[in-house]
Parts: structure tokens; C-alpha cells; sequence
């Protein structure tokens, strides 16, 4: 399997296209067969190594080399243990889901602004509910540009100069 990976800190031109043992799962995981990736802030974060939380999980260098948090994809493999009901957080980091918590209700005070984390549990009656309000323009998401896989370090190095309006989104074939 082809992935991006990053061994240090910096720009887009220290990710290197490396081939890689395809993970397992663990008993508590599952294993999900990419379709599409968004990237955002918290990856250009993760990739500079700033601001100083995103160390928290690599002080010198980066403990996990692969960036990545926004995908679609299908359930591959299942873990053994894994329970019937499974939640998604939608976007960002650890770090950056954190601050949400940690300041959502100040942002709210301050500018009046809702900052929510969308929280949706994995069964059929939910998925039908967030498809029907995506079609039907309720929720709509705004898309910046389309990049391919092998176009990776372009698209971070556009979301990195700060021209990004939207989702960038990166197709995995």
C-alpha cells in the first residue's frame, strides 16, 4: 500500500510517497478502505509541528508519520470486539477537537458563533437522516479543490499559504 509519510517536522516537501505494510486491525478497531481524504488545518499543523500541542504525540518528530483525520471510505475488516454502536467525530485533530471543548462556549460568549462537533452514531436510521439533509442543500459542503492521491504535498502546500475557502479533497483511486 502507497501512503504519504512525514519522518520531521516542516513544508509539504518533506512528505515522501513510501510504500507501506497495509494495517490490521486490532480487536477494538476496524480497518476502512479509503475512498477520499479532506485536508485542513490541523494536518498543516501536524506537518510544521506548530503550534507546540500538536507535539504532544512527537516531540522531535512525528510518532505517527501519516497525516489524516477527515476521510470517506467503507468498512474493510472488523476487530473482534468491536461494539454494535460506533461514533464518528467529524474533522480535526485531537488538539484541535480539545479546543472545541475547552472554548467552544467562550467563542459562543464572545461572538455569539455555535462551535459544535458533529457526533453521529453508525446505524441505518442516522445515515439515512444526514444523507437526506446533504441532498437536500440543508447541510451543504463547501469544496475548495479536488487534488488526486499523487497530488498530495500541491494540496497541502495550498491549504499551508492559507488559500483554502473550503474543504480540500483529496480522491484516492
Amino acid at each position: 500500500m502507497e501512503a504519504f509519510v512525514y519522518e520531521k517536522y516542516g513544508s509539504p516537501e518533506v512528505l515522501q510517497l513510501k510504500e507501506i505494510a497495509k494495517p490490521v486491525p486490532t480487536d477494538d478497531e476496524i480497518l476502512i478502505k479509503i475512498h477520499a481524504v479532506s485536508i485542513n488545518g490541523s494536518d498543516r499543523e501536524g506537518l510544521i509541528g506548530k503550534p507546540g500541542y500538536v507535539r504532544m504525540s512527537g516531540l522531535r518528530k512525528p510518532i505517527n508519520p501519516i497525516l489524516g483525520s477527515d476521510i470517506a471510505g467503507r468498512v474493510e475488516e472488523v476487530g473482534k470486539n468491536n461494539a454494535d454502536e460506533t461514533y464518528f467525530f467529524v474533522g480535526g485533530s485531537l488538539g484541535l477537537l480539545f479546543q472545541i471543548l475547552l472554548f467552544g462556549p467562550l467563542i459562543k460568549r464572545v461572538t455569539s458563533k455555535n462551535i459544535r462537533m458533529l457526533v453521529v452514531p453508525q446505524n441505518r436510521e442516522d445515515l439515512i437522516a444526514i444523507t437526506k439533509l446533504c441532498t437536500s442543500g440543508k447541510i451543504r459542503p463547501v469544496i475548495d479543490r479536488k487534488y488526486s492521491f499523487n497530488e498530495i504535498p500541491e494540496a497541502m502546500r495550498y491549504v499551508s499559504e492559507g488559500h483554502a475557502k473550503g474543504k480540500v479533497v483529496i480522491t484516492v483511486e
